[in-house]
């Protein structure tokens, strides 16, 4: 399935080996190898940022700003950042609204020069960058998928081997005689959560090479590696990202004027009327079936129903970004928080955050928060509209699988959720200038 555009040429890939070329690859791969441990995303991810603006602008180089493709969705991140920070005005959590969307504005100014520095770069550099990153990333994989048909064996034997490596983890470990006999679904369900995020930029990787063994090969780990998510992993919300990727990515292989239109409407819908919409799923009481759904997403529907209550208190201008754990804690400290009737199996709180941003976002961030955020996702898809036709589906493959695991799954304001998910857009800017300017996608342009 090559992409067939002008910039990966045989001759190209196949450079005589430099000093320079292997140090770049490997650097590429340690750097997404590394990423795909949570607790190391989010300084990776802006590190990331800060070489390429030490990079971009260092007096030998000049970003390429002529490049617009971007521009109206960094400034609608930054418009979105702003809103967030400004609700520390208000919020209960005034330091966490003000720095957790901070870290957001610093990864979409990092990522606007990802954009704009990669096109001063030569293809054959960002090229190794990508092999790298497609290494790195098939290791990483590698291993994850170790862990999850072992019950996280090397986890384990590591937490053991270096009690160092588990601290502050306490909650995550389960202890019998001072040996670590179980590492709690935590820890593995975010590195699915970070594969799962860089599964569409590996595969838009794979289809660049030249060499058909090469294109094939990767392809074919990449889906067994997906596969084996869907099929073993216990993280319920990577496997429905997955799901949403690829029919996205189907869809806009055979109609891309389709997807973009339905995945626009998916956006706006989950934007705007996600409210109603989880207060008619727990009307159904389809929570109280414990035959029926698993526990978690039985617990969810409870979870997000009572945060969809607690909006109703604030609904323009929401209670302050990040702001959810310090009044669900406040509340729980209520002596009259123990006569709470129970709803089926479940206490009806918000908890630390609402395993679902769309509503997250109405609940921190208001109404406003929610108009930007839809914003945000539409200000994507005018750039991913604006891309040639050969990298839609996998500019629209990842879309779909970052609006699929945020419907589900952690919180906006996880930094480390942030740094995956900005790790595998910048992995897609950087494939951008490799493929070359291909054939303008003129039609969905409407021109």
């Amino acid at each position: 399935m090559p992409l067939n555009y002008p910039a990966l040429t045989r001759s190209a890939a196949t450079v005589p080996a430099t000093l320079r070329d292997p140090l770049i690859l490997a650097a590429a791969a340690l750097v997404v190898f590394v990423s795909i441990f949570p607790r190391a995303a989010a300084a990776v991810f802006l590190a990331l940022c800060l070489g390429a603006a030490i990079v971009a602008f260092s007096p030998a180089r000049r970003p390429d700003w002529s490049t617009r493709v971007a521009s109206p969705l960094i400034w609608t991140a930054l418009a979105f950042a702003a809103w967030s920070m400004l609700t520390a005005a208000w919020s209960p959590a005034p330091w966490a609204s003000l720095s957790k969307p901070l870290y957001f504005a610093a990864g979409a100014a990092g990522l606007a020069i990802v954009a704009a520095g990669a096109r001063t770069l030569a293809r054959t550099t960002l090229w190794r960058i990508l092999q790298g990153a497609l290494l790195g990333l098939l290791i990483g994989g590698a291993i994850l998928a170790i862990e999850t048909l072992t019950d996280q064996a090397l986890t384990r034997f590591f937490y053991n081997a270096f009690p160092s490596l588990r601290a502050g983890l306490d909650k995550q470990v389960v202890m019998v005689n001072g040996i670590v006999e179980q590492v709690k679904e935590n820890n593995i369900n975010r590195r699915a959560t970070i594969i799962t995020l860089l599964l569409a930029p590996a595969l838009l990787t794979a289809a660049l090479a030249s060499e058909k063994w090469v294109r094939w090969g990767a392809t074919a780990l990449i889906l067994v590696l997906a596969a084996i998510l869907m099929r073993y992993s216990a993280h319920q919300s990577s496997q429905a990202a997955i799901v949403a990727a690829t029919l996205a990515y189907f869809l806009a292989r055979v109609a891309p004027r389709t997807a973009l239109t339905v995945i626009a409407a998916a956006w706006v819908a989950c934007c705007l009327l996600v409210v109603p919409m989880v207060m008619a799923l727990h009307a159904t009481s389809i929570h109280k079936n414990e035959n029926g759904l698993f526990f978690s997403a039985r617990h969810r529907i409870v979870i997000w129903n009572t945060t969809a209550e607690k909006i109703m208190k604030s609904p323009i201008l929401g209670i302050g970004a990040d702001a959810t754990a310090t009044v669900t804690e406040a509340l729980a400290q209520n002596p009259d928080a123990a006569l709470v009737e129970k709803d089926g199996q479940f206490t009806p709180d918000t908890a630390r955050h609402a395993h679902n941003v769309y509503l997250q976002t109405w609940y921190e961030l208001g109404a406003v928060g929610a108009v930007l955020l839809m914003a945000l996702g539409l200000a994507a898809l005018a750039a991913i509209n604006r891309s040639t036709t050969a990298l839609q589906p996998y500019l629209l493959a990842e879309f779909a699988a970052i609006a699929g695991m945020i419907a589900f799954s952690f919180s906006l304001w996880q930094v480390w959720f942030q740094g995956a998910i900005g790790l595998g857009v910048l992995i897609l800017l950087i494939g951008q200038p490799v493929a070359g300017p291909g054939k303008p996608n003129n039609e969905l342009a409407g021109s």
